[in-house]
This record gives structure tokens, sequence and C-alpha cells, in this order.
């Protein structure tokens, strides 16, 4: 019994690719570790903070796996220290000043736990309902949030991150994992222009062709319904147990 993992992004209209992701699986059967995140802001070195933040996850994940298993909060707060910390690293050698949101998973066996700083996001589904998402750390889900088009003013006034002369404590929840369970992390390229059951079909079946066939297709449609404004757009999906 697996779980479909899947993940892929769209640079959308903009010259650059802001955005990383990963997903990491094993050594020990049904654990999994995804990330997503997105240069915050398109500030300088926003390509350069997330792809650093999700090489310390790949880097993470092997040496640190066993703090996974005994203690997954333990594990995603050192996580989120040590990329902080490989950013501001980067951005003194580099001379830049990027920063990154971030949302990650750590699934493991019957338990899974997540954490995030900015306004990427992770959904949780039972059944392919959604049950759950987590909340921006954003000046517009602090004034009640706004459209799921509203302006990409939106983007400018993510409050936290990580990167930067401050360290931001990501939020930090955990559910019991159970077989219906599938979740999907993103960036607000590809939130920003989506509604709830576009989010919920790609989880109608629980074959992981559909689901990846869907993910991908939700991918797209995201992307074109940004028309020539499109931001860049990244999904990572984890499938229910099959």
């Amino acid at each position: 019994m697996k779980r479909c993992v899947f993940h892929s992004s769209h640079p959308g209209m903009r010259k650059e690719q802001q955005d990383s992701s990963v997903a990491l699986y094993g050594p020990v059967e049904e654990t999994y570790f995804l990330v997503v995140c997105d240069g915050a802001g398109g500030q300088k070195g926003g390509k350069l903070a997330s792809d650093t933040v999700t090489t310390v996850a790949s880097e993470f994940w092997h040496t640190e796996h066993e703090v996974a298993m005994r203690d997954p909060q333990q594990y995603l707060n050192a996580f989120a220290l040590r990329a902080h910390q490989r950013v501001n690293e980067a951005n003194a050698e580099g001379n830049t000043t990027g920063r990154t949101t971030m949302v990650a998973l750590l699934a493991l066996g019957d338990r899974a736990c997540w954490s995030h700083c900015g306004d990427s996001r992770l959904y949780c589904f039972h059944s392919g309902n959604q049950v759950f998402r987590t909340r921006d750390h954003s000046m517009a889900e602090r004034e009640g949030g706004l459209p799921v088009k509203a302006s990409a003013k939106r983007q400018a006034r993510v409050l936290k991150g990580l990167g930067g002369p401050r360290l931001h404590t990501p939020d930090i929840d955990s559910c019991v994992l159970e077989p219906g369970h599938a979740f999907l992390l993103c960036s607000d390229g590809f939130w920003g222009n989506m509604e709830s059951r576009d989010l919920e079909g790609i989880f109608q079946s629980n074959d992981a062709n559909a689901i990846q066939r869907s993910a991908g297709n939700a991918l797209q449609a995201a992307v074109e319904r940004g028309g020539d404004r499109a931001d860049n757009a990244t999904i990572c999906v984890l499938g229910p147990l099959r």
C-alpha cells in the first residue's frame, strides 16, 4: 500500500521561476517529506532563497530522518531554523536580500505534521473533500481574506518567511493520518486562481495516474486563468493510501 506523490511547477508569465519544490520518501516505508517554497515578493535573490530551502530539505531528510521519526515537531522546527540560516548565508555570499515562503508536510505512517511561513498553503482532504487549509501569514488573511482572484498586490504583504534578520517561527499542526487523507501543498500562483471545487477534483479517484493527470491539469488551468499576469505556480501532492 502506497501513496501517490507528484510535484510540478510552471513559470507562468514571469521571466524567472522563483518557486521551488521537493518530494522525498523513505527509507522507512510510508514516510514522506514534501516542501514548497516561493521566493517572497519577487525580491532580489528570491530564486536563490527558495532553491536553498529545498536543497536543505533534501539534506535534512537524509541526515535527520531519525529525529523526524521520533519527534516530527522538533524536526520541522529544526528544519526551518537550518533553512533560515542557510538562506542568510547564501544572501551574504551573493549580496542578495532574498526571502521565501515555506510550507512543509511530514507524513509518517499514521501521523501527519506540517509547518508553514508565509502564504504558501497546505490543503488537507479526506475522501476527496477539503477539510482544512493553513492560514496565510499575510495582510490579506489578517484582514479577513480577499476574493480568490484578488489583486496581486497581496503578494507584497506577506508577514512571515525564511531569510532576513528575524527568524519567524513557523506555525505547526498535525493530525492522525487515515487512508482517505490526501494533501496538496502549493504556492499562491496556484491557489490564487483556483476554487475549492477545483482542488477537490484532483482527488476524486485513488488511482495514482488519475491524480497526477488531474493535478497537472489543475496547474495548467491556474496558469491559464492568470492570463498575461500569471505568477509562478507550484503544486506538490500526497495522495490517499491505495
